[in-house]
């Protein structure tokens, strides 16, 4: 079994929490929030997989030890989620806020190399603080980093009665990491 998944999700407050100032609507437009919700994630793909081991054809003892074997194979990546960079909180007519912070030109916003987990870093000098007004750096346009995942399982099907059966079962979460 393969599933692809497509999506885009647009919208100016993912959620009602309020952990992240809002800007006073004297000084902000809500429209400047449109974007990418906090939970888009644009491709997803998953996948699995069970091949039940045949058993020998002899009915005897060989039959009883090695029959009733299964293995499963699951496999799931996801691309990036947005991640939400903030300039700092400042205040703005008695009100906190937390503005985004303006992106410096011609600097990378991503840094690479072996010496970053996952050999990728987002660049914090490629954002400076845009004081008291809102940076023009868009609401969730930067990307954090994917995720893939292999799961595997071995296990053992006893029938016990007719209705009745018990499963022995071991399991590898994350397999390659």
């Amino acid at each position: 079994m393969v599933n692809y998944t497509w999506s885009h999700s647009q919208d100016n407050a993912s959620d009602d929490q309020a952990y992240i100032g809002v800007a006073p609507t004297a000084y902000l437009d809500p429209m400047v929030d449109y974007g990418d919700s906090d939970n888009d994630v644009r491709h997803v793909v998953a996948g699995a997989v069970t091949y039940q081991i045949p058993a020998p054809a002899d009915s005897g003892a060989g039959r009883a030890l090695l029959g009733g074997w299964s293995i499963d194979g699951l496999f799931n990546a996801r691309s990036a989620t947005p991640v939400y960079i903030l300039g700092g909180t400042v205040s703005s007519g008695g009100v906190l806020w937390s503005p985004r912070p303006n992106v410096v030109p011609g600097v990378p916003v991503y840094l690479y190399g072996s010496q970053y987990p996952g050999g990728l870093r987002i660049n914090p000098a490629a954002f400076s603080n845009p004081g008291s007004t809102q940076g023009n750096l868009a609401r969730n346009s930067i990307r954090g980093f994917g995720a893939w995942q292999v799961d595997l399982a071995v296990h053992r099907q006893f029938q016990l009665t007719k209705a009745v059966n018990l499963q022995l079962r071991g399991e590898v979460f994350n397999v390659l990491n």
